[in-house]
């Protein structure tokens, strides 16, 4: 392994909005890097630690070079040369995927205009300080004349291991940094340890704005929402024209289709969590095969 360099960690919930154990290292070369990322991606999957990991040293020349797939970023800072690593759980992918699905679902009702929808894959965008990585991100494939291709109409934040501090900081840098161009943030926050969902909305209103929040839970009387009105999208907000006709109108989710989309993200949730425990117990059963060996060879 490389020689570390030194580094002076950063206020990780200033910057990010991430809890202060957050990991922190500084960056030697790509093969050191992928050695530790194998290592933090195995203390997430046993010990649900956080889904984020912080590197230091990063160049633009570094960045771009060694970087070229933005899924492995979520925020890379330029000034500073920190790159915010992001490590998906398969409940983090499930969760981004339900959403996508069931708006892909919604605008298929409407004659088809999942048609008319971009699906910005590897779309880092940057912004004054920073450059970002959503979760899922659209805008229409026709935009109107003078509109720029740099951002999104619709970006969505997931969080798994996250505050939810981190996703309304995101949020808000959509919208900031976009001058509203990003017309809503959707944020969906999974907690780890029981069954709840926040789903949030976030629009522009002289300013980042929360719009809308839900908490969905599971309880002995089924699931449970604290709010009963629909999550809403606004047809122009997504398209950049307004809706004609009769099939085409605003993009809702009322309280089932939430419910539903909890459901999916729960039983992957519970898979995960078997699928954890048996790599525990595996873990267990060699501790003791390798115990029996040792007293074989003391004897």
């Amino acid at each position: 392994m490389a020689a570390i360099a030194p580094f002076e960690a950063v206020d990780v919930d200033f910057l990010f909005g991430l809890s202060a154990d957050t990991r922190q290292y500084a960056y030697t070369n790509k093969r050191d890097f992928l050695a530790i990322k194998r290592r933090e991606c195995y203390r997430l999957w046993l010990l649900n630690r956080s889904e984020f990991i912080v590197f230091h040293g990063i160049t633009e020349d570094i960045y771009h070079r060694d970087f070229p797939d933005s899924r492995l970023t979520d925020t890379f800072l330029p000034r500073l040369g920190v790159l915010l690593i992001l490590m998906p759980s398969y409940t983090h992918g499930v969760t981004q995927g339900v959403f996508s699905a069931e708006l892909l679902y919604k605008l298929q009702s409407m004659g088809r205009l999942d048609k008319s929808l971009r699906f910005l894959e590897n779309a880092g965008r940057r912004g004054k300080d920073r450059e970002k990585q959503p979760d899922k991100s659209y805008q229409p494939r026709r935009l109107p004349r003078g509109r720029s291709t740099k951002w999104p109409t619709l970006a969505v934040e997931v969080g798994y291991s996250e505050d939810l501090r981190k996703l309304r900081l995101d949020a808000r840098w959509w919208i900031e940094n976009s001058g509203g161009d990003v017309r809503t943030v959707i944020v969906i926050s999974v907690e780890q340890d029981k069954k709840e969902i926040t789903f949030e909305k976030w629009g522009y209103d002289q300013g980042p704005t929360k719009q809308f929040q839900t908490m969905l839970s599971e309880g002995k009387n089924g699931i449970c929402a604290t709010n009963q009105s629909p999550l809403t999208i606004t047809f122009e907000d997504l398209l950049l024209r307004p809706a004609q006709g009769e099939q085409e109108g605003d993009i809702s989710f009322n309280t089932d289709d939430l419910k539903e989309m909890a459901t999916r993200i729960w039983e992957m949730q519970d898979e995960e969590a078997r699928m954890k425990e048996k790599e525990r117990e595996g873990e267990d059963e060699d501790e003791e095969y390798e115990e029996e060996d040792e007293n074989e060879d003391e004897k």
